[in-house]
């Protein structure tokens, strides 16, 4: 009798563990359970990518050395969120500057002529054709063209010199005007720009002045969600007395800024800011380089800050 007690009560502690493995499931059914909804799951999905463009972001980090390079390009690496190297696409214009004419604070008398040219290779995939022209946009124009258009077509690995006719204003000074190539649909890129002293160069202030150092920072180096992305950029300019930078901002898919300046009346640090949206093509993750470049007074590349997105 006791034997079949005991067996009686196994056989029910079987049963109520049965009963409740049945009730408690580890994969919930549509039937009094709830499923994971769709914004659960992209809410997992979205932190997954977040902790792998992370990693993206430690891994190719912010450099702070200055760079004394040309400043040439070339299609930079990206990588993605399996950690396959890929390539950045082509775009459509991208300019690689290859040389110039009348240096950077050369001399000139008032009123005198002269003539300033770029080259450029078309790196990009599209051929620059003679609906494409050079346009003035900042600075100081010099009695140069607002605008002035391709005389043939330019295909992609080919070179293009660009010229415009200047004329040294009349006063003492230093000037610097600046001009971009415009596309047939609009779009605007590359940065070309010439910067002469007017006068008697020992009268300007400022001959020992320059930049010291260039250290970058931003509130996000890396998003995950729809492109594009907002990046708010900084880089903390140090010069080592009185005097005037001008600087512009170099995107590793071709795009630069126009020259923007800072004014400093002593010795200091101040803060130079890039707005801009990131993106890439189609659902993937890629980086981009930041650089600044100061154009006066040193004519020197300064470091670079690696941003990483992930376009949903």
């Amino acid at each position: 009798m006791k034997n079949n007690s005991k067996r009686i009560l196994v056989l029910a502690a079987c049963l109520m563990v049965i009963t409740i493995a049945c009730e408690v499931s580890f994969f919930p059914t549509s039937t009094g359970e709830e499923e994971l909804t769709s914004a659960d799951i992209a809410m997992t999905s979205q932190v997954q990518l977040q902790t792998s463009v992370a990693q993206t972001v430690e891994a190719l980090g912010p450099i702070g050395e200055p760079d004394d390079s040309d400043g040439s390009d070339s299609a930079e690496d990206i990588t993605s969120i399996d950690g396959t190297p890929t390539q950045t696409p082509l775009p459509c214009n991208k300019p690689n500057f290859q040389s110039e004419t009348i240096p950077d604070d050369s001399e000139f008398e008032p009123g005198e002529n002269f003539t300033k040219t770029w080259t450029v290779r078309n790196d990009g995939t599209c051929a620059w054709t003679t609906d494409y022209r050079l346009v003035f946009t900042s600075g100081d124009q010099m009695n140069g063209p607002s605008a002035k258009a391709f005389s043939n077509t330019i295909n992609p690995g080919e070179n293009v010199t660009l010229s415009v006719g200047l004329t040294a204003p009349a006063s003492d000074g230093t000037y610097t005007g600046t001009w971009v190539i415009e596309a047939n649909d609009g779009e605007r890129f590359g940065n070309y720009w010439t910067t002469i002293v007017v006068g008697d160069a020992e009268e300007e202030s400022g001959t020992n002045f320059k930049v010291t150092s260039v250290d970058f920072s931003s509130s996000e180096q890396m998003k995950v969600g729809f492109c594009p992305h907002m990046f708010n950029l900084q880089a903390e300019i140090t010069v080592n007395e009185k005097g005037t930078v001008k600087y512009h901002w170099i995107v590793s898919n071709g795009y630069e800024s126009g020259i923007e300046t800072l004014t400093f009346d002593s010795a200091g640090t101040k803060t130079a800011i890039l707005n801009k949206n990131f993106s890439c093509s189609g659902t993937s993750t890629c980086s981009y380089v930041i650089e600044l470049y100061v154009d006066s007074p040193n004519n020197q590349k300064f470091g670079t800050w690696v941003i990483a997105i992930h376009c949903l």
